[in-house]
């Protein structure tokens, strides 16, 4: 069945079926720049050009040419002025392929045909439609390959809707995991689904392109935040090996002087709970962070020598006027014992004091 003149036409074909010995069929065009014809000639007004993969469906045949639905991402126009409240208000009514009355006519409405449209933003007197189901179109026989029957092209379509939206909130979802911290980056599933999206056969080219771009971005900045988080756990293990190398040094306690080792456990207890809470940051990140909350005290060491159980100082700070105690001291940064009888100012950290009768600090530096 042929449609020589199939803008004056307007019975609502079938999808499946437009003449008694024809299937309809979904098409992919098979090669760029392949044109969208409005009647089967090759003296017909070309609609626009078609590019390799697009996708109809074809519903007839005649001769050269294959009847085809218009596609879904096609426009038509009508003028404005015969369209009230989205019903025509005429006879004959012209569709066109542009908004200007030199533009091809591609099809017809008559009266009390519904339409849904927008003002066309290129002529404001013109609506912008979806074009009328009545409407046919034809492509050289040539271009097209069968590749489904004339529901496939739907089922892409929805498909291709769905992965538009995962791609979209893929891109949301990943730049929200690469903005945690790397033990919190989660992933996996992630990079699963656009790989699988990557690999589909039935996806469209550019989405699939753009899955598997998509997959190397996210792995590739994946990759740099684990390198980078492997290299801050390799320095701050060092830093804490150093550290704790410190701790057996003049710096922190003399190895000998067992008075100062009884306090390294204590501090090293307090440490660990701190780096627990703050991404195993090491020892001299405490303490720096330690020295901001740091007390000056004033007053003259002495020893405190009596032997109680968990005694939270082996030194008294005491008021050099009244010589009554101030404060419980111990370091394992400070040798206290080599200030025994002198006036010094220090920095102190605020230590539990055991339910002493006066607080107790860990000693940082003197003076």
């Amino acid at each position: 069945m042929c449609f020589w003149k199939s803008f004056l036409y307007v019975t609502i074909f079938s999808f499946a079926i437009a003449s008694a010995d024809f299937t309809s069929f979904t098409g992919k065009i098979s090669r760029n720049n392949v044109r969208l014809r409005l009647n089967p000639s090759i003296d017909s007004p070309i609609i626009q050009e078609l590019d390799k993969e697009d996708m109809v469906v074809v519903v007839d045949e005649c001769h050269d040419f294959y009847t085809i639905l218009p596609p879904s991402f096609l426009k038509a126009y009508v003028y404005k002025s015969y369209v009230s409240d989205g019903c025509v208000e005429g006879n004959r009514v012209n569709v066109r392929l542009d908004p200007h009355l030199e533009s091809p006519v591609l099809t017809q409405l008559s009266r009390g045909d519904q339409v849904d449209g927008k003002v066309s933003p290129l002529n404001s007197k013109w609506l912008e439609i979806s074009p009328p189901k009545n409407m046919r179109l034809y492509i050289a026989k040539e271009f097209i390959e069968n590749i489904g029957n004339a529901e496939y092209l739907q089922k892409l379509e929805t498909k291709r809707l769905d992965i538009e939206a995962f791609l979209t909130e893929a891109e949301i979802t990943s730049q929200e995991e690469l903005d945690k911290p790397f033990p919190s980056i989660s992933i996996d599933a992630l990079l699963q689904n656009l790989k699988a999206v990557s690999e589909d056969g039935e996806v469209f080219a550019n989405q699939a392109k753009r899955a598997h771009a998509m997959h190397t971005m996210i792995l590739e900045k994946f990759l740099e935040k684990k390198l980078a988080y492997l290299e801050t756990k390799t320095q701050d293990s060092d830093r804490n090996i150093a550290m704790k190398d410190d701790l057996s040094s003049e710096n922190y306690f003399n190895a000998a002087n067992q008075e100062m080792a009884h306090w390294v456990p204590i501090e090293m207890h307090l440490y660990k709970n701190w780096a627990k809470k703050n991404d195993d940051r090491s020892l001299e990140e405490f303490y720096e962070e330690q020295e901001a909350q740091a007390i000056i005290l004033t007053g003259v060491i002495q020893a405190y020598e009596r032997p109680v159980h968990k005694k939270p100082g082996d030194y008294l700070l005491v008021n050099r006027v009244t010589n009554l105690p101030i404060a419980y001291l111990y370091s394992t940064k400070v040798a206290l014992k080599n200030h025994i009888g002198q006036e010094v100012t220090l920095k102190g950290l605020l230590r539990p004091n055991n339910d002493f009768a006066y607080p107790a600090y860990f000693v940082l530096s003197i003076e």
